[in-house]
């Protein structure tokens, strides 16, 4: 059995500069691993790159006409009088706009949409670089465009009525506005009811290409991971020594966790755990180990829409679409259920448990009572569809399969708040208290430590796995 590794000691967080060298092995092994594709892009676009501006120049009456004649939405005189154009949020790779719609020369029958949702990728150069060398927006485009992926989600996503995406990582999103339906804050937590409907979604979209990902989608849809893969111990020391530092080692477990990130070999295991497929998905001899499907990436409860009317919901933001182990999508949701949902104690009795201390045995086992919800209405709803889909014959997840995934998605979880702490080191949480981000982490702080405590009793198993 392999022997514990010690853990280097973690740097001291020293303002920009060390940040700044903290990144630099990050560039030189991404700038390594880019694939020549990326890099041609990177080439071309530097001369021509500047800030795109769909607002005046795009998106105007006539365009709008058009996407809807083209949609079979508007007919004969029909068409779009007048656009008003509201900014929501500025997102990772560009603008998320409300656009309010009045129309001429309507018959009594048509009912075109009063609203709609534009996403104008590439505003701003930094937009645009990422968007082009980290396909966000080829990985979106694709997964509201592919006909073969789309058939299969069909009534899971919103209706799109146009996207077009240029080879700078330059676009625009029309869809359908889903504001009539209930949307809840991660930070605000989920029923159990709610956040059985959303694994109930996420299995009608894992069960579709379980173990049937054809070849090309495998690749088309391929997240760039190595922009994430190498960056564990940079980004453990930012969590752990930099403004989030207080927060993160007033959780005991949580901070443990992050820590064993510093050593490389525990996070490369992670990664092939959560793949659920050989190291490289483009191999011709990488077979699912045992499940892999295409998942969505990002099942947050910002991410989802409930309508209540159909018991059913939709999920937006589909930028990081990849293939993966199924119930990847499934862990992170659980940092979205509520303090009741998940019987989490307090902040203060969580922080004051010593590190290897026993969750209190009440809310222990009222949380995994809830998460056996989860993990019953998941596999209940996969089977249901598999059983409709004649073509499949492998074997199905089991919950003897979800219980052993469990910790893993716990680390999973750690591992991706550390990196997105990391990224929002600008925000801090002692002055930045009344920030949307900071409010929503420090709940994932406390719920994750909660997780960890409950469903990892021990970290020994990841230093003695041999995955």
């Amino acid at each position: 059995m392999p022997q514990a590794k010690t853990l280097p000691a973690a740097k001291g967080y020293d303002g920009p500069f060390s940040l700044f060298t903290h990144a630099l092995p990050i560039i030189a092994r991404v700038l390594v691993r880019l694939s020549c594709l990326a890099t041609l892009k990177l080439a071309l676009m530097l001369p021509f790159i500047r800030t795109p501006s769909y607002h005046s120049k795009v998106i105007t009456p006539d365009f709008m006409t058009n996407v809807f004649r083209r949609k079979g939405i508007l007919g004969g005189e029909e068409r779009v009088e007048t656009l008003r154009v509201e900014v929501m949020e500025m997102g990772a790779i560009g603008a998320v706009e409300r656009i309010y719609i009045t129309y001429s020369g309507l018959r009594p029958d048509s009912r075109p949409p009063a609203t709609m949702i534009a996403k104008v990728l590439g505003t701003s150069v930094k937009d645009t670089i990422v968007g082009s060398l980290c396909p966000l927006s080829e990985n979106e485009h694709r997964a509201y465009t592919h006909e073969v992926f789309t058939k299969k989600v069909k009534g899971l996503q919103p209706l799109v009525y146009h996207f077009d995406l240029s080879f700078y990582g330059v676009g625009l999103l029309l869809m359908e506005d889903l504001r009539e339906l209930r949307h809840i804050k991660s930070r605000d937590g989920a029923s159990l009811s709610d956040l059985t409907r959303v694994v109930e979604l996420c299995a009608k979209i894992h069960s579709r290409t379980l173990n049937q990902v054809p070849r090309p989608m495998v690749q088309e849809f391929q997240f760039h991971t190595y922009l994430l893969d190498h960056i564990s111990g940079t980004n453990a020391n930012m969590a752990l020594t930099g403004p989030w530092s207080e927060c993160m080692r007033a959780h005991p477990r949580l901070a443990h966790t992050m820590e064993l990130f510093l050593d490389y070999d525990n996070s490369d295991k992670l990664f092939v755990k959560m793949r659920g497929f050989g190291f490289r998905p483009t191999d011709s001899a990488a077979l699912p180990k045992p499940f892999a499907c295409l998942i969505h990436g990002d099942v947050r409860l910002d991410n989802c829409f409930f309508d209540d009317k159909t018991k059913t919901a939709k999920l937006v933001d589909w930028q990081v679409i990849m293939p993966r182990a199924p119930l990847l999508d499934i862990g992170w949701l659980l940092m979205d259920g509520s303090d009741e949902t998940l019987s989490v104690p307090s902040t203060e009795v969580l922080c004051s448990l010593p590190l290897n201390a026993a969750p209190p045995q009440e809310e222990a086992e009222a949380c995994r009572a809830s998460v056996n919800v989860l993990l019953t209405a998941y596999l209940t709803t996969m089977s249901h569809e598999l059983s409709q889909n004649t073509s499949y014959t492998g074997e199905r997840p089991t919950m003897a399969y979800c219980q052993d995934m469990l910790p893993w998605l716990m680390l999973n979880d750690a591992f991706y708040m550390m990196v997105s702490v990391a990224q929002i080191f600008k925000c801090d949480p002692k002055t930045d208290m009344a920030n949307p981000i900071v409010q929503t982490f420090l709940k994932y702080a406390d719920r994750l430590e909660w997780l960890l405590r409950v469903f990892v009793p021990t970290l020994d198993f990841i230093q003695q796995s041999t995955v």
